[in-house]
């Protein structure tokens, strides 16, 4: 399979930043050695605000049509900085667009990772304004592209789907870029996806329809509508998705559709190999042009970012699965005859066993290794059993019939294993084996059939009744009940058939009907709990979780309170509590006490849990006093978190906080607090098992210089919460003792030695391993020390 090469990327026409592929430089990507110093265009009093803000070894990156970017050393942190400079303060259109993209990066709503992160705007007198921004490693899409002509298709509509999903967390909090091109979106080194460039961008007006833009701001003519190209109407919406559109026909084919004529488009698709159902969905958002800014809320609806990456998700996954159905009965096919000719051999090895080894005394030998063999076989086998759980809703009787019948044969093996002969051994094993092989199996096909029914149910539920009394539907329902009376025969593969055969006839009479709007909600699944109790998740799949619950409630993920807490949304959900004893820096368990011991454990409803410590700033709004006051080892300032505090005052704080505001605070139980550090990972940290990585999300004793820093200034876990590893231990509602080892709904200890505390401090060294998630150790209530401090969560109401 080859992709053609991608076209030269046009020069772009937008005069509101760098142009050109040269745009990752333009945030310190590709260091110049160029010197600021050797800059005439950068005043004295520029370099003295930017020596005064701490930058030092600053280098050129890249020049803009209003200024340059240049690559800096913050020396409190030893991190490097990327620095927009404003070379004509007193051009008053460059001006706004500086302050435009000062507002828009320093907004609190923004998704997090998703635009470089904002220092401070820096706007000294008789000097040139500055920008300092996160320094980002990557590079422009279109470099991204350009460096890889043979990327694979897989490759390339992934990469579609993560620049779509990028826009819809933009316009998820009405926010427009204004001019998405591929010199605006950049690709990081770990494969993420951000956006840059925001100085003509802006929010719409009322009715997220037009965008409220500088006039004078143009665009990239590539990618734009015509409308918009021709100065006909400021963007909208519609028009930054079609101008997704075409970047991602530019991403699939490396081809510019405006360079081509439209009869072509789909050619050159074809040509590089794109499925059919990619390509049309890519093609209707490329060649239709987007509606104007009317009341029309049915085609603004279809023109959105996340419906066009919604049915794009859908198509691929729907591919998937035909793959993987397809993948399977190819499988099973080879099964079989693997088995038959592993038989067969069986059957020759053991004659030729018989004619080659007629020493008595060898052939003992022979079948004592093999019985240690067949008992080290069959312990594996059991292991295998007890660990196997059958995930669906509702239970099928003849599944769990098959595991009790499994799980009663493991008992009589586990209870024979020392006294069976050889024979016997291993004729229990080849019986066990083929059950769970057969198990297994028919467990796939089940998940897969009721993939497909509940896909079949919603598609139902949102049919209106007018068309459920047609002669076509009342034939579709008909294909459906006998995929119904396959399902309840264990027949999986013809039940799965049926339904997909049935859903896929009721979304083309809702088409021809005029319906087919209805079929957009249906096509991302929404998922509204955290359920990680086999693997971790993935962390993008985390936070569409916690987006679709907050959409369910009519709500945001992250909410102010009226001391400006933020807290973050929390979805209820299962996990594994502890840790396992293989996890590296876990200590082994003695005799019977073991204080990490894994168990199941259920949270079953959503919470809000603080992003960040409580502050010295909330503390005093709610306590009126600072108990941190003149301790050794302490920073002080209204973002610092709050230590010395005993766990009674804690308490307290969190009954003010509830009293003030008529909602329940109080401190997350220990179940909660690992629940949320986890954040969908079952691995030693929220961020996976290498330690080397602590370095980007907690203040330890090897970075911390001796005391706490202020919050937010560590990467988050996936659900949005900071400090979660380091800074301070955090308190928990529950006293210290063992786990209970059967499974728990939302545990919470009555009784034990002081109370809990979780997290790693300051103070600690990674490689003592109190930063892992399921670390435990405890303190007497009245303790107060620098090391020390709390977050607090909020419970939702029965009614969300």
């Amino acid at each position: 399979m080859t992709n053609a090469t991608p076209d030269p990327a046009p020069a772009s026409n937008s005069d509101s930043g760098p142009v050109g592929p040269q745009i990752h430089r333009a945030l310190g990507l590709t260091p110049n050695p160029d010197s600021i110093d050797e800059l005439d265009e950068i005043l004295p009093a520029t370099r003295a605000a930017l020596h005064a803000e701490g930058l030092r070894h600053i280098t050129r990156t890249a020049a803009g049509a209003c200024g340059v970017v240049c690559r800096a050393t913050d020396l409190t942190t030893s991190n490097p900085r990327a620095v927009k400079i404003l070379l004509e303060p007193h051009n008053q259109d460059a001006r706004r667009m500086f302050q435009r993209e000062c507002r828009i990066l320093d907004a609190p709503e923004l998704p997090p990772g998703l635009l470089p992160r904002f220092y401070r705007a820096v706007e000294p007198i008789d000097a040139q304004p500055f920008l300092i921004l996160e320094w980002i490693e990557g590079e422009t899409l279109g470099d991204y592209l350009a460096a890889r002509p043979a990327l694979p298709v897989p490759d390339r509509e992934l990469l579609c789907l993560k620049v779509f999903h990028a826009y819809t967390q933009l316009h998820a909090v009405h926010l427009l870029q204004r001019d998405p091109s591929l010199n605006n979106i950049l690709v990081t080194t770990g494969g993420h996806i951000r956006l840059i460039d925001f100085g003509g961008g802006g929010r719409p007006k009322p009715g997220y329809r037009s965008l409220q833009t500088l006039a004078a701001v143009p665009v990239t003519h590539a990618f734009a509508s015509d409308a918009v190209r021709s100065g006909e109407r400021r963007p909208t919406a519609a028009d930054e998705v079609h101008a997704l559109a075409r970047i991602g026909f530019t991403i699939l084919c490396g081809k510019i559709a405006a360079q081509h004529p439209p009869a072509e488009l789909p050619k050159l698709l074809a040509a590089a190999n794109i499925p059919d159902d990619f390509s049309q969905i890519i093609l209707a958002y490329t060649q239709q042009p987007p509606p104007a800014a009317d009341n029309d809320s049915a085609s603004h609806e279809l023109w959105n970012a996340a419906t066009l990456a919604g049915r794009l998700h859908a198509a691929r996954e729907l591919r998937t699965t035909r793959q993987q159905l397809q993948q399977r009965r190819r499988t099973q096919r080879t099964f079989l005859a693997a088995k038959l000719v592993f038989g067969i051999a069986l059957g020759l090895l053991t004659i030729s066993h018989l004619v080659l080894n007629n020493s008595i005394t060898r052939q003992q030998k022979q079948a004592h290794e093999q019985q240690i063999l067949l008992r080290k076989q069959a312990k594996e086998l059991t292991t295998r059993i007890d660990a196997l759980r059958l995930r669906l809703s509702p239970p099928s009787p003849s599944l769990s019939q098959q595991l009790e019948r499994l799980r009663q044969q493991r008992t009589l093996l586990t209870n024979n294993i020392d006294s069976l002969p050889v024979t016997e051994l291993q004729q229990h094993c080849s019986t066990i084996l083929n059950q769970l092989l057969n198990l297994h199996q028919d467990h796939a096909a089940a998940l897969c059939c009721e993939e497909k029914f509940r896909r079949w149910t919603s598609l139902v539920n949102a049919t209106p009744q007018h068309i459920q009394n047609t002669a076509e539907f009342l034939a579709i329902r008909e294909l459906a009940e006998q995929a119904a009376v396959a399902s309840n025969s264990a027949e999986w593969d013809a039940a799965t058939l049926s339904f997909a055969t049935a859903t896929d006839q009721l979304e083309t009479l809702l088409r021809s009907s005029g319906e087919s709007q209805l079929l957009t909600p249906l096509l991302l699944k929404p998922r509204f709990e955290l359920t990680f109790t086999e693997s971790s998740l993935d962390p993008r799949e985390v936070a569409r979780i916690q987006q679709s619950l907050a959409d369910s409630l009519n709500t945001q993920v992250t909410v102010q309170n009226s001391i400006g807490m933020s807290l973050q949304l929390v979805p209820a959900g299962e996990f594994l509590q502890g840790s396992p004893v293989t996890e590296p820096g876990r200590k082994p368990a003695f005799a019977a006490s073991d204080p990490e011991r894994q168990r199941l454990v259920r949270i079953s409803r959503p919470f809000r849990m603080a992003a960040t410590e409580v502050t010295q700033a909330q503390w005093q709004t709610i306590m009126q006093d600072q108990p941190w006051q003149g301790q050794l080892n302490v920073q002080t300032g209204p973002d610092y978190p709050a230590a010395w505090i005993s766990w009674a005052r804690q308490v307290e704080f969190t009954q003010k906080l509830s009293a003030r505001e008529n909602k329940i605070y109080r401190l997350p139980t220990e179940a909660e607090w690992e629940y949320a550090c986890r954040a969908g990972s079952l691995s030693a940290y929220s961020f996976g098992d290498d330690p080397t990585l602590l370095d980007r999300f907690a203040w330890t004793k090897l970075n911390s210089a001796g005391h706490a820093h202020p919050v937010r200034l560590k990467l988050p876990n996936s659900l949005g919460l900071f400090d979660m590893h380091g800074n301070l231990f955090e308190n928990c509602l529950d006293p210290f003792a063992e786990y209970t080892s059967t499974p728990a709904t939302d545990p919470r200890c009555e009784s034990g030695l002081g109370h809990v505390n979780r997290g790693g401090s300051f103070r600690n060294d990674p490689l003592n391993n109190t930063f892992r998630s399921a670390y435990r150790t405890h303190d007497p209530d009245n303790t107060r020390h620098e090391s020390l401090g709390f977050r607090i969560l909020q419970e939702l109401p029965l009614n969300e």
